[in-house]
């Protein structure tokens, strides 16, 4: 085994880090594959491919030549390779030992990407590019890396998923399969008025929204909520609700509340310290993403 601390530069900040946090990004640089393999999956990607065949039907939108395109995915242009390991480490500073501090941090990591790509975005125009380069091509240049960093990430994050701890949706699918519910009243009745808190937003939405979604917001709040007549004979635990009545919060029914419920559980059940460190410190979001693919089938019991 190799001393972490031996292999990074001498003005790399990583090389001043406690030797854990060192231990740390480079068990995730073995976890991830090489560049080269990461840019071939880009390379055969659907978006990438639609790039390359807009530029060879000369479409006049697309600015960037086949050759421009390749030079997207070419290391001796741009250096993929740094951004690799800076993507790395921002996961590895960010590593939290603590739940309550899990999404302060994920969101601090999601906004130390979105720094570098500000630089990487900058700094990466190929040879050719110069003042009498078009100023619409400089941005499609730049638009293309930026979409194509974000896909990279992606891509990254679904390795990090991998392991002996099983795939983040297959284990987020297997927590909604089964029952759960807090044995903490307090717990059940912050839950329930989470949930009345979503149904005030959504009639809010409602009044903003486009008319191909009204409807469907309309639905969910003629089949989620209740009065507070009706919750208390159904045992549902409304009392912060009725505590905060000033406030027009609604009373979500049972089957609301049983849906929120269910998110809950998934975030209690995977924030732990382990699964911070299994997953990295994306992990937040990623729940939210795979519950915003995979919650839809429960929310058809409302329609």
């Amino acid at each position: 085994p190799f001393r972490p601390s031996s292999v990074l530069p001498m003005d790399d900040p990583l090389s001043a880090a406690p030797e854990e946090q060192q231990l740390y990004f480079f068990d995730l640089v073995h976890r991830v594959s090489r560049v080269e393999e990461l840019l071939l999956k880009l390379k055969d990607s659907t978006l990438y491919k639609c790039w390359r065949t807009a530029a060879k039907a000369k479409i006049k939108t697309r600015l960037l030549s086949i050759e421009e395109l390749s030079m997207l995915l070419d290391t001796g242009v741009v250096d993929w390779d740094d951004l690799l390991m800076r993507y790395l480490e921002s996961i590895s500073n960010r590593q939290s030992f603590s739940e309550t501090k899990a999404i302060e941090q994920s969101h601090c990591q999601i906004d130390d990407f979105e720094a570098m790509l500000v630089d990487f975005q900058k700094g990466n125009y190929p040879e050719g590019f110069d003042e009498n380069t078009s100023v619409n091509k400089k941005n499609e240049w730049r638009s293309c890396l930026v979409t194509l960093a974000y896909e990279l990430s992606r891509h990254v994050n679904l390795e990090l998923s991998r392991g002996s701890a099983g795939s983040l949706p297959t284990r987020i699918r297997e927590i909604l399969a089964r029952g759960w519910d807090t044995e903490e009243q307090l717990h059940k009745e912050t839950i329930y008025y989470i949930a009345g808190a979503v149904m005030r937003s959504i009639e809010k939405l409602k009044d903003v929204s486009k008319d191909v979604y009204v409807k469907a917001l309309k639905d969910i709040l003629l089949n989620a909520v209740t009065n507070k007549s009706n919750a208390q004979n159904a045992a549902l635990p409304s009392a912060k609700v009725e505590e905060k009545e000033k406030f027009d919060l609604y009373y979500p029914n049972e089957k609301f509340y049983a849906l929120v419920l269910k998110i809950e559980s998934v975030f209690h059940q995977l924030l732990s310290t382990s699964n911070l460190a299994h997953y990295g410190t994306t992990l937040v979001a990623d729940i939210t993403h795979a519950l915003s693919k995979g919650i839809m089938g429960d929310m058809d019991a409302f329609f």
